[in-house]
């Protein structure tokens, strides 16, 4: 258990994992903005189902995407990430 304190009084306790995760990382970063490829290739909702890279990416069990700039995501997932 750790403790950290931030400038908004929002973070209470942090709590650091021991040993390995039970989960895969991969850092992707995009050739375009998350953005413009949320317009260009998710315009069709009726097609994908969803409305962004993140809805789509997010649709598959255990797998969440989150974007940390325009052009970079963290992608997590239990297994298949290979």
């Amino acid at each position: 258990m750790g403790r950290k304190i931030d400038e908004f009084g929002t973070l209470h306790h942090l709590q650091l994992l021991e040993g390995k995760p039970d989960f895969q990382i991969m850092t992707v970063v995009f050739g375009e903005p998350i953005s413009q490829i949320d317009r260009s290739v998710f315009e069709d909702v009726a097609t994908w189902g969803v409305c962004s890279l993140q809805g789509w990416v997010n649709s598959y069990e255990s797998v969440r995407f989150v974007a940390i700039n325009d052009h970079t995501a963290i992608i997590t997932g239990e297994y298949n990430m290979e």
